[in-house]
């Protein structure tokens, strides 16, 4: 998520990579480097989200919203790629299915140069909004949305806001209104486009009464002087999606307030709301924070080829620190209605030679979003002429522009803005910043000699972007490519109140988990172990599946079900392991696990009449609260509500760990940040020893990454020769006396398999061990036992395969919690030897009890402490599979 180039992610440019032109840092035209040149790609309507995914992907960010049309670039520059089709997980560009021409044109007829839209927001990440439960977008005309303020009070959760949709009544007003659509074509930088458009507008507005007096009327939108015609305005001259925006900025912004604030607040808010911007003439800003920003983007600029626009997004904790500036936030909260998110930050470079070809932004336009508020820290002075400076036309924050749907509906000309408002150019000395109302005309200057390098911060109305998010509108709610931060705070009669947020950090350099553990597992749970802490985790995990996954993910737009299938385990024993499974169902019974039953052949083979008892002499089943479920799905689920709560993902690799007498200092991630931390959480699974190793010599974790390989397979016939029926669609995850085990997947005899290899077999391994899977072990061990143990599943398909990494503990295969002994601040959780997702439930509670309470609240897991290592004194564990 934060890697340093944006445009061109290294200085040696290879085929297939992309970069961004004609745009902005986080949308624009793409282009991609093949066949020894860039070049700007002409499509059709084929192309969609999974390309935009892909693009966005390379190019750092975490998602990709959209596919958008963008003007040409030179024809001599065109790319012999005309389209691809994607699946959304390809590498790159290039590994996707592409259709390739060399004419070195267009056709007038196809989509024209494919640009994209890409985020480091994800919809959870904002507060959650509530809709009626028959709401469906687009709203009719009549038909507005109402938010209300939310109800959370001193809650530490982002607020849910419950939105509802009101019938607007009759129509008000004489039919006089002029009509602004018949001149303002010569407003409008792309005329072509918006001929159609302003005759639609003409027709609209011919059906509703709206009296001349309600408005001041302007080629480009209406600034609203009687509010009892509000209504009829909205219908007769708002597009769809500008009626939902004035909806949200007419309620929530006219809760403005003045009171109480500070005198420098005061002025502030007094400022944005006569002008929609404001300088801010003495910030206060560290010169620290200067210099680290500007070394952030030098890194970015080196990595680049040309004059081209850049953007970093480096930690910068000391601004963040700044960012709560008590002046600055109440003048913000107060003029969103007083509930307001900051959204995040970034630090850009405008180059000095650029022209609104290049940078779109370049053109007069209104952000389509509606309100929000940039803040912009410059880091070198910029002159009025020289510095490209941001201009913007005083007063224009309060239009309400008739339409919103397309990128060129809001980018005007010069003249035009100009000749109708009072313009100014925000220049000023480093150090010193402007904050403005982007639903404001403005523009970045093209022309100049002189770069230019800010630090923009965003802000919104709290709602806002979890609206426009869960409406899965093609709008930039919050700008995409920003670092995250998502602090919600609002203005309280006493003081501004920032919603806590901990600054827990999730450094995971695979963000999309495709190598990761969990959800190449089997996805079981169980509550039949040997020592009581497992049966006592296992059984906080089920009711966690059952129950409190779905309290945590109230309000958040993520599904909380996984899927759970309460098919039961099945352990098969031989006479020689009859013992032991009598001894360790009594420790089962012991912790409450009473569902669990002991049967003997004849009861096995009356239970399960596929099944085969020769050789067993004991099972045990657990008839509820055991199976499996889908661990994709609960890895999503629990991310996205750790997001909702202000938990921070950061897709990087930690590279080294700085300890100083005892005690971790900073963290070095893959891209030379250094990340102060006070308290680390060793949860890295397979690789959890190696994480030790980097804190030097201290007492080693003794868990390493091994592999295990999966199987899925198809099971053709229903009866064998001999009567023997196919075992069925809830079968029980049965454990073989051999190691092999197996479940039903789904419907339609489809079954998951597997083993762990013989211990003379089973080897240390790396991360890429996921790459090959070990079809020997399949053919020579795991068939014959299934063929022997169910009958019907000699004559089987083999469907597909993969393996993914055991976090092994060589000690004793049993999981590792609590401090470690020679550094004060790593705390682990890790090496549950593959019974680590039933458990995380628990192990999660229990490690946020160390580290709140400097002890267990509730289940006492001393028994898996780090000393038992330092000792040398195993814990076993008999139910390892």
């Amino acid at each position: 998520m934060w890697k340093a180039g944006l445009l061109a992610t290294v200085s040696a440019v290879s085929d297939g990579d992309v970069r961004l032109a004609g745009g902005n840092t986080d949308a624009g035209r793409v282009e991609v480097f093949h066949l020894g040149k860039w070049g700007w790609i002409c499509g059709n309507n084929e192309w969609d989200t999974a390309a935009a995914e892909v693009v966005c992907r390379q190019l750092g960010l975490r998602k990709g919203l959209s596919i958008m049309r963008m003007p040409n670039g030179p024809q001599e520059n065109i790319s012999g790629i005309r389209n691809a089709q994607c699946k959304g997980t390809e590498k790159d560009l290039l590994n996707c299915q592409i259709e390739l021409s060399f004419n070195g044109s267009c056709l007038e007829s196809e989509f024209g140069a494919v640009g994209v839209r890409c985020t480091n927001f994800l919809p959870e990440e904002q507060p959650p909004v509530v809709f009626p439960a028959n709401f469906t977008w687009p709203l009719q005309a009549e038909q507005r949305l109402f938010c209300q303020d939310p109800t959370n009070g001193e809650s530490e959760a982002l607020p849910t806001f419950h939105c509802s949709v009101l019938h607007e009544e009759g129509i008000c007003g004489a039919n006089d209104a002029p009509n602004p659509f018949l001149d303002s074509l010569d407003a409008f930088v792309f005329k072509e486009p918006m001929k159609a458009y302003l005759a639609l507008a003409g027709q609209q507005r011919e059906a509703f009464n709206v009296s001349a007096a309600s408005a001041t009327w302007r080629a480009v939108g209406f600034e609203l002087k009687n509010s009892a015609e509000v209504g009829a305005l909205r219908r007769g001259f708002l597009s769809p999606l500008g009626r939902l925006l004035f909806d949200l900025d007419f309620d929530l912004m006219n809760r403005r307030k003045l009171h109480p604030l500070e005198p420098g607040a005061a002025r502030l808010f007094s400022a944005l709301e006569a002008y929609g911007a404001v300088e801010l003439e003495d910030l206060g800003l560290p010169r620290s924070i200067q210099e680290q920003a500007l070394q952030a983007l030098g890194e970015v600029r080196a990595q680049q080829e040309g004059n081209m626009l850049a953007a970093a997004r480096p930690k910068l904790p000391e601004l963040e620190h700044w960012l709560h500036n008590s002046t600055l936030s109440a003048a913000v909260a107060a003029y969103f209605g007083g509930h307001a998110m900051l959204h995040g930050y970034k630090v850009v470079h405008l180059p000095s030679k650029f022209t609104t070809k290049d940078f779109v932004a370049a053109h007069w336009h209104h952000d389509r979003t509606g309100h929000r508020l940039k803040l912009l820290i410059r880091l070198n002075d910029v002159d009025p002429l020289e510095g490209h400076p941001t201009q913007v036309a005083l007063g224009s924050h309060r239009l309400s522009f008739y339409w919103h749907e397309e990128f060129e509906q809001s980018r005007y000309e010069e003249v035009y803005v100009q000749k109708e408002f009072h313009t100014v150019r925000l220049a000023g000395k480093r150090g010193t910043g402007f904050l403005f109302d982007t639903n404001s005309i403005h523009k970045g200057t093209p022309e100049g000699s002189h770069d230019r390098d800010v630090i923009v911060v965003e802000y919104h109305q709290a709602a806002k972007c979890g609206v426009i998010s869960q409406l899965r509108l093609n709008l930039p709610c919050p700008s995409g490519d920003q670092r995250p931060l998502n602090w919600y705070f609002r203005l309280t009669d006493k003081s501004i109140q920032w919603m806590p947020h901990a600054d827990v950090a999730v450094f995971e350099s695979d963000a999309s988990y495709s190598r990761a553990s969990a959800p190449r597992s089997a996805g079981g749970i169980r509550q039949q172990f040997s020592l009581p802490v497992n049966v006592e985790l296992s059984l906080y995990g089920v009711d966690f599946l059952k129950h409190k996954l779905h309290d945590l993910c109230e309000g958040i737009d993520v599904d909380a079900d996984v899927q759970f299938k309460e098919n039961g385990y099945l352990l098969l024993a031989t006479p020689e392991g009859e013992a032991a499974l009598r001894e360790n169902h009594a420790v089962q019974q012991g912790c409450g696990a009473s569902w669990i039953r002991l049967m003997d052949p004849k009861e096995l083979r009356t239970r399960f009449p596929w099944l085969c008892t020769d050789g067993v002499a004991l099972g045990s089943f657990g008839e509820r609260n055991e199976g499996y479920f889908d661990p994709w799905a609960l890895l999503q689920a629990m991310r996205k509500a750790a997001m909702a709560r202000g938990v921070e993902f950061i897709e990087q690799s930690v590279t080294g760990i700085q300890v100083s007498k005892n005690h971790i200092e900073a963290l070095t991630l893959g891209d030379g940040t250094r990340v102060s931390v006070a308290t680390v959480v060793n949860a890295a699974g397979a690789f959890g020893g190696h994480v030790v190793q980097m804190c030097g010599d201290v007492t080693p974790l003794p868990v390493v990454p091994r592999k295990r390989c999966m199987f899925l397979f198809h099971v053709g016939q229903e009866v064998t020769s001999d009567g023997t029926p196919r075992p069925p669609d809830n079968t029980p995850l049965t454990i073989d006396a051999s190691g092999v085990y197996f479940r039903s997947e789904g419907s339609c005899a489809r079954f998951l398999c597997g083993v762990s290899p013989k211990p003379e077999d089973d080897h240390d391994c790396d991360a890429d061990a996921v790459d090959h899977v070990d079809y020997e072990l399949f053919e020579e061990v795991i068939w014959p036992a299934l063929a022997e143990r169910a009958p019907a599943l000699e004559a089987i398909k083999l469907e597909s395969s993969w393996a993914g990494l055991y976090e092994y503990n060589t000690l004793d295969q049993n999981g590792v919690v609590g401090w470690h002994p020679d550094v004060s601040n790593l705390l682990i959780a890790c090496g549950f030897s593959g019974h680590g997702l039933q458990q995380a439930p628990g192990v999660g509670r229990a490690v946020a009890e160390l580290i709140s309470f400097g002890g267990y609240r509730t289940i006492d897991l001393s028994i898996l402490s780090y000393d038992r290592i330092q000792r040398n004194e195993p814990v076993f564990e008999q139910g390892i599979y």
